[in-house]
Formats: C-alpha cells, structure tokens, sequence
C-alpha cells in the first residue's frame, strides 16, 4: 500500500499539465500513487497524462466522461489505495518535497489530517512567477500536538485549499465523505474541507507553504463564477457542521465569517444583474442557516448590516415583478443637469413608479453620452445613481450615434442605422429583460433600427413620449430660424439647411476624441486615437451630406415610431396636433400632461391682489435667444401706450448681465423696472409674490414651458402666446395672443390691466396643473402594470424587519455622519501640518546643505566615511 494516493482530476489542462505531473513525479517521497483522472478532456491532456503513465509505473490514468470536478475527484477516490490522500489541480505544481514533509507530520500515520499552508503564485506576462505565501491563515498558531476543529475552529478561515493537505483514507471511507457532484467546478472543495475537519480527531498543521496555486487561470476545473455555487456550497458547509455536532460558537464564528464573505464576494464579483430575485432567495436561503445571536454578539456593525439586508423578507416581497426600463441619453441624475427638462422628469418618473409600485423593477438606459478611448467597443456598463438599488442604472458605452442631436447635424445619414448599436441594445434586453415596458423619452443617441428591436420582443410595450420635436423636426424645435417663424409639415430640404445653417460646421469627430479622453488616465497615442474613431465611424460625421438627409431623417423617424411603438405621448395638446399633421399615427398618440413637482404645492388662485401699480413679471434666460421670444417682448413693451406703461411694474429675470442699461432705455416708460440676473427654484417665491401677471411669449412650438407651470403653481395667471402648450394652462381665449403678434398682445394686456377682463376668468377656466401622483397615474395605466397586490407577512418576517429597521436607526444616523465628518477633518488638518513640517524640514535641509560648514564638514568627513562603507 502506497503512503499517499495523488489524485488529479484534469479537464483540458494542456497549458500546465506537463509541470504540474513532473512535480509530481519528482516528488521525494517515493512511496506514492498517481492517479489522473481525465474528465472527457478535448485538448492534449490525455495524451501528456498518457505518456506519464506509459513512464512511470505509480501513475494511472482514468478516462470517463465529462462529469465535473466533483465526479472526478469521487473517480479517484474510489480508486485509490494510499493511506492517505492527497490531490494536486493540474493547473498547479507542488514543490517537490511536499508529500515527503506532510506525511513525516502524521507521525507514523497517527494524524487524521495535515494541513499546510500554500504559495499565491501570480504570472507576469513574460511567463514568470511571482509566489507570495498566503496569508488567510496567518492567525492560525502552529502546535507541536494534533488538535481538533473545536480547539482551533479559525483554521476554517481562508481558502479551503484541500490540496495542501492530506487526509487519511480511512477517515473519509469512515465517515462516508464524497464530494459533492456539482456541475463545473462548484467549488465542490467546499463541503469536503469543512466534513472532514469536523470528523478528524487529530490535525496538524505547518504555516510552511509547499502547494504552488496558480491564481486566476483560465480554463481550471476549479474555476467560474455563478453566484448559486458559493450559497450552495456555504449551505453544504453549513449543513455538515449540524451533521458533525460542531455547533459550539467560536467554530460558527468563523464559519458564518466564511459565509458573509462568501456574500461579499458574490455581491461584488458575480453578475446577477437580472437575477436579482434568484439572487436574493439563494442568499437569504445561506443566511437562514445562520444563528442570528451570534452575528448580533459577535460581529461588526458591517457585517451585521449586510447580513440584514440581504436576509430581509423586503428583498422578496413580491415574486412575480415586473421591469420597466426607462430611456434617454444622459443619466437622469448627472450633476451638471445636462439634457433639461427631460431629465428632471425621468428623475421623477423614476420616483414615483418607486413611490408607488414595490413589485417592480426600474431600469434606467442611456445612450450616446458616455465615451471611453481605451476600449474599442460598444458596450454597457452600470453606473451609480441617486436610488440606489431600487433603480438599476446602466450606460451604452461608445455609442456609433452621438448625442445630443446637433452632432448629427453634418450627417443625419449617421442615424439612420447602425449594427453594432442595435446589437449592442439588444444584448442588454436579453441580458436583463424580459421587460415589461421600454419608455423612450428620446431618440437623441440611438440609430432608427433600435426601435426595430420591437420585432424581437413583441411582448414588450414600446412606448414614446414626444418632449421634443426630433421625431418631425432634425433640430428638434420645429422652428426656422432663417424664416423666423415655425416650422410646417411640407418644409423643403433647403428650407432645413437655411435654418440649421452648416457654413462654419465644428469639427465633430475632434469633439468625440475630446469626450473619449474625459476620465482617462495618461495620454493616447495618435495612432491609436484614429483607430478608435474609425472603430464607431466618428470621421463620419464632420462630413457635410445632402440637406435632403434631413427630410429623410424625419421621414424614416415617423415611420419608425408609426411601425414600432404601442403608444406615443404628446406633452400637451398642441404637440399631439402638430404629430398628427407631420404623419404620426393618431391612433396610437395619448395626450399626457407631465407631472411636476411644484403642482404638489399650487395654490389655485392668484398669490395676491392688484395694488397701486399693476406688476407684471417674465422668467426669461438669455435675451437675445429669439425663440423662447424674449426680443420680441422687449420690442413689443416698448410699443406699449404710455398711459398703461406708467400703471405698471415689471420684474424680468435674465441670464444676459450686460444688457441692463438696453433693457431700461427700451422700457422707460413703465413705473419701475426690476431686473434679476437668474435665479434658482428657491428664489420664485420672492421673484412671483406680488405678481399679478406672468408672459410667456414664445414664437416656437414650446411644448409645455416649466416656467409657464412654476408660475401658475405660485398662484401667477400667465398670458400666453398661441405657440406651444402654455396657453393650454387655461381655456379663456382672454389670455392667449396670436404668436409674434404685437398688436394682439397689448390689447389682451389692455383689458386685463383695466380689468375688463377679471384675473379670475385665467382660474376659472383652469383645470389644475398636474401633479407626478396624477401623472403616474396614467402612466400605469399605459404601461398596463395593473394593480399592485397586497401581501401579507408571517409573524418571524415582520421581527426580521423591525430588527433590520433597529439596527438602521442605531447605526446610520445623521449624528454618527457628524462624528466620523469631524474624524475626517481632524485628520485632514493634521496631515496637512505633517505636510507643512515636511516641507519646512526640506527647506530646512536644503539650506543647510548650501553652508559653507556643511561642505567642510563633508570634506573632512569623506576618508572616514568611505573606511566605513
């Protein structure tokens, strides 16, 4: 009988099998059985295990068919006749004294088990390797006796390792230990380390390394990653300490230790995107097994608070969920704010459907944003946002499409269809999908083609709500600026190259490598900066097309929402119409006022009665931006009867700050002039109160201007022009003028100011603003969600939650912020004044070494010195 019988289970190991079975055979101690068991290998492998065999008599090869780590690691046992066993990965290699040494621990083969520590083995890209000793078990004390799991439970700490030991075969016959059969690798080490500690009655162990593990190689038996293998396995390992009576508490300390790093790991490594609620149920089936006394008494609040949020029953509530994803090209929460009004209202759509709706599950796209030079690809990446979890945010990355729209304004052709692109979006709807409803709020950053994508996934509800005009308008405002008046359904290809006017064209293509180089570390060669935007086709760009590219951009963008989309949502009624005149189907439009914030605090009258002097106020921006039709109120102020004009004020807000003394000459014949340069939504309520009339004088279709609703939620009648959908706030004609009008717009001013018509006749006649409950509310119903379901919970679940809910309020409160804040800066303050005092010593030092003593003393110095070396 051999001392120890070798077992290497093999699969398609012909990179290092051949240095792994020469350590073997080069072993010192002589007295051993090789037994290479060949898992249905379809490389070299069992040829080199072959040629072992046919050259050394003490190995035996085994060929069978695939069947896992597991199943050929049983293979070998059952085969087996050493006193002891041993196993060996072939993708590792041993030193070649390790079995001579660790049978010389049995002392006669009266050890159950010896255990030895391992060399971390990294390889460097010329092929070397660099071994550093594995320091898991660095707390483990080396005894001169054999010892039990129970007197030393912390050798469960660390990588299983079984390979770097050996365990007496009438130990494992004994007590029945197999390995677990699991597909792959399964981490099948698992169970088989934690079973036969708790069944040995004696155990060595030497902190010597003398096993080489190659970390991180690809191909290895023991190697892949899905995330139900560490739960299953930490249950397997759970489960034999309950089996082998090892229930004491220093022993389920590091076993549960074990656990939660398991769950750490499969948090951060494996990629259950998707999965999310098989994820949750796998890890909540680990954490039931734990005892949760001894991760209240014994553990940090880390720990305890990863081990309540992931065993909390809120995680799996609702079984059945159902997923919504959200597009548009930027991220909803970027800080700067970029993409305006839409994004503030995927920010509150988000919140509300979180707000309302607990069994489902929000996924946020965007597209056309987010570049990266060092990778020529397109690809998703995930990102953080302001909900956390409870919104799963993602970024195409590379996008061949860039946003905003005005980069495609050379080249409308660029947009038309892209491969990569589509694939790339359809890979993320088959990856985390199926969804319910997919929620475009742009088609800024995506080809056409991707909305073809509703052939693949007929289930899912495509819908599209028009904020913009980019579906009927290449600028997306629907106004001519070389006309200077609105667009129209019949508008020419030259018509579109007057307004967009392409005579001093920027150079995109540059812009894209600008974009690729933000948060990228060192610089890029040239070379390969042109390689990455032929990659995506960016040259493309700067190269001016046919004006007729942009009637057929529009062309194909309303055929595209006509083919695709289950239902598409106007702003406001003037936008519904105006879809309906540019071809856009009118069965599948919905009328869908969006919801704002500060229609949860409108008052529903006017914020104050008329006064000595009638105060009308504009929220405006830029003065000369001639669409949002600032020109045009100044101009047509300034025409304003100066018996009226003396009876008002005005309060004009502007982002224009050297225009002032402009602003004032032009209207000096009204009572008082107040100019504000900008403002924020928490000055509105000084800017509005004592407002009596706001003006919204649009020349462009605006769909439903945010300034428009911020007024009339402070209680401010607005007087709009008919462009857009601000004069829809109302249905008295009384406060609606014709579009760039002037003579319309004094006279409606006129009769309000000497109150022929009644400031009550704008609330009357006006139907509330929407709010994001009311909003979402229709939304719902578009998405055909249907009705959440209540649930009920069982007694345990409901102390699980309050214990979860206790330790937040104990542990993550504002004033355990405050306390580690000033931690931080009292720390900051000191290194700051190490810094200092190391600057000074250098100065100091510096200086010295200038003195004329210094370099005498150097020179009388120098034999001495040179003697002492």
């Amino acid at each position: 009988m051999a001392k120890i019988s070798i077992i290497v289970p093999i699969y398609n190991a012909e990179k290092y099998l051949e240095q792994c079975l020469q350590s073997i055979k080069n072993q010192t101690l002589k007295d051993i059985e090789v037994i290479c068991v060949d898992d249905g290998s379809t490389d070299s492998s069992p040829q080199i295990m072959d040629r072992f065999q046919n050259e050394d008599q003490r190995f035996k090869v085994i060929h069978k068919s695939n069947g896992g780590n597991g199943h050929s690691m049983n293979t070998g046992l059952a085969a087996a006749t050493g006193e002891y066993i041993g196993c060996v990965e072939a993708d590792d290699y041993i030193e070649n004294n390790m079995f001579e040494k660790l049978y010389m621990y049995t002392n006669n083969g009266t050890v159950d088990i010896v255990k030895s520590n391992f060399w971390n083995c990294y390889e460097n890209e010329d092929g070397s390797i660099k071994k550093v000793v594995n320091e898991e078990r660095s707390n483990m004390p080396e005894v001169a006796t054999p010892f039990t799991i129970k007197e030393y439970p912390q050798i469960l700490w660390g990588h299983p390792s079984i390979w770097s030991g050996i365990y007496k075969r009438s130990l494992i016959e004994d007590n029945g230990i197999k390995f677990k059969e699991a597909k792959g690798g399964g981490w099948v080490d698992n169970p088989f380390f934690f079973e036969t500690m708790c069944c040995a009655k004696s155990i060595i162990w030497t902190a010597r390394p003398f096993y080489n593990y190659r970390t991180e190689v690809e191909g290895s038996s023991s190697k892949g990653y899905d995330f139900n293998i560490p739960f299953d396995r930490m249950i397997d390992n759970l489960n034999v300490l309950e089996k082998c009576n090892c229930q004491d508490e220093e022993t389920l300390k590091f076993a549960y230790a074990r656990a939660l790093m398991y769950l750490c790991g499969a948090i951060v490594e494996s990629d259950y995107a998707g999965k999310e609620q098989l994820f949750y149920k796998k890890a909540k089936e680990m954490l039931d097994k734990i005892n949760p006394a001894v991760i209240k008494d014994d553990f940090n609040a880390r720990d305890r608070k990863n081990y309540l949020q992931y065993k909390s029953p809120l995680n799996n509530l609702y079984e059945n969920r159902k997923k919504v994803l959200i597009y548009n090209w930027v991220p909803f929460d970027n800080p700067n704010k970029v993409g305006g009004g839409v994004t503030i209202y995927c920010k509150n759509l988000i919140q509300s459907i979180i707000d309302n709706r607990p069994d489902v599950d929000v996924y946020f796209l965007s597209c056309g944003w987010a570049y990266d030079l060092s990778k020529k690809e397109c690809y998703v990446r995930r990102i953080d946002n302001i909900f956390g979890e409870r919104c799963k945010t993602y970024e195409i990355v590379n996008s061949p499409v860039p946003a905003p729209q005005d980069m495609l304004f050379g080249n409308p052709s660029v947009a038309f269809e892209n491969k990569m692109l589509k694939n790339t979006f359809d890979e993320f709807l088959k990856k985390y999908g199926e969804f319910q409803v997919i929620h475009f709020n742009n088609m800024e950053g995506l080809s056409l083609d991707v909305f073809d994508l509703k052939e693949e996934y007929p289930n899912t509800k495509f819908i599209f709500s028009l904020h913009n005009y980019v579906p009927i308008c290449m600028t997306g405002f629907y106004y001519n600026r070389y006309q200077h008046v609105n667009c129209v359904p019949e508008c020419t290809a030259e018509d579109c190259d007057k307004c967009i006017d392409r005579s001093h064209m920027r150079n995109y293509a540059n812009e894209m490598l600008e974009r690729g180089r933000v948060n990228q570390e060192g610089g890029f060669e040239k070379a390969d900066e042109y390689e990455w935007s032929d990659k995506f086709g960016f040259d493309r760009l700067s190269i001016k097309k046919d004006a007729k590219q942009f009637i057929e951009f529009k062309n194909r963008a309303v055929e595209a929402l006509n083919k695709n989309m289950d239902s598409i949502l106007a702003v406001s009624q003037r936008v519904l119409d105006l879809a309906v005149e540019n071809h856009i189907e009118k069965e599948k439009l919905i009328l869908s006022y969006i919801g704002t914030r500060v229609a949860e605090f409108q008052i529903g009258h006017s914020n104050c009665e008329i006064g000595d002097y009638f105060k009308i106020g504009y929220l405006g921006s830029n003065l000369e931006y001639e669409e949002k039709g600032y020109p045009f109120l100044l101009d047509a102020l300034e025409e304003m009867d100066s018996s009226y004009a003396a009876k008002i004020e005005l309060v004009l807000t502007t982002t224009t700050r050297d225009k002032d003394a402009y602003i004032q000459k032009k209207l000096k014949k009204f009572h008082n002039v107040k100019i504000i340069h900008g403002y924020s939504h928490a000055d509105l309520h000084n800017i509005l109160t004592g407002v009596n009339l706001g003006v919204i004088p649009a020349l462009w279709e605006d769909n439903l201007p945010q300034v428009a609703i911020e007024m009339v939620a402070f209680g401010v009648p607005i007087l709009s022009s008919s462009a857009g959908g601000a004069s829809e706030l109302t249905r008295s004609d009384a406060f609606r003028f014709n579009v760039g009008d002037t003579e319309d717009f004094l006279k409606k001013i006129y009769a309000i100011v000497d109150q022929e018509v009644s400031l009550d006749e704008f609330w009357k006649n006006h139907s509330g603003l929407c709010t994001n409950q009311e909003h979402y509310e229709q939304i719902e119903k578009v998405y055909a969600l249907g009705k959440v379901n209540n649930i009920s919970l069982s007694g345990k679940e409901v102390s699980e939650i309050l214990e979860e809910k206790d330790f937040l309020y104990q542990h993550f409160v504002e004033d355990d912020v405050d306390v580690y804040r000033k931690k931080i800066e009292r720390l900051s303050t000191e290194l700051e004044e190490v810094r200092k005092q190391r600057d000074d010593l250098g100065w100091r030092l510096s200086e010295t070494r200038k003195s004329k003593s210094y370099k005498l003393a150097m020179t009388m110095t120098a034999i001495p010195r040179k003697l002492k070396r």
